[in-house]
């Protein structure tokens, strides 16, 4: 006598979808993707778009006129200022880490000694400040204008390790 079984039904974990559902998240996140690199790529072609036609007909994945002027510009007269600014950037990040770790370091320490006397008074001082920031505008215009700093290195990273208190 032969046994007729029923075909086994190949196991599906809970998480596991159907093919229409799977092809309807392909879709929804092809259309994501598309939405992050489509900007970043018109911003690529409009680079090598000659200023007038951006300037007459605006931006375009298809531009009529081509031109390496922005680039020529960008390595030519303008490569001392790039090279300056990345530096200042760099110089800015890592003085900045520094000491917003070395004056953070204290802080913390200081405010995690149980027999600290004024250990109630900085914690609320850090919540408070986190809760009701001042903002950086505010915080520049006073480190240019009361302290004299305007136009210079200072004026960027003084604010820095303040920040987040």
């Amino acid at each position: 006598m032969t046994e007729t079984r029923a075909p086994r039904r190949r196991y599906r974990g809970p998480l596991a979808v159907g093919n229409m559902a799977n092809a309807v998240i392909v879709i929804i996140l092809g259309i994501f993707t598309l939405s992050c690199v489509l900007p970043i790529l018109l911003i690529y072609i409009s680079s090598f778009t000659a200023e007038s036609a951006i300037t007459r007909n605006g931006f375009s994945f298809f531009p009529e006129e081509w031109s390496l002027s922005a680039y020529e510009m960008l390595f030519g007269q303008s490569l001392r200022q790039i090279t300056t600014s990345y530096a200042n950037t760099i110089a800015l990040t890592v003085l900045g880490t520094v000491l917003s770790l070395l004056i953070f370091t204290m802080y913390a320490f200081a405010i995690s000694r149980k027999d600290f006397k004024l250990r109630q008074a900085l914690t609320f001082f850090a919540y408070f400040t986190m809760l009701f920031n001042g903002g950086m505008v505010s915080s520049y215009i006073v480190k240019s204008n009361v302290f004299g700093l305007r136009n210079t290195f200072w004026v960027l990273l003084l604010p820095e390790p303040v920040r987040g208190l």
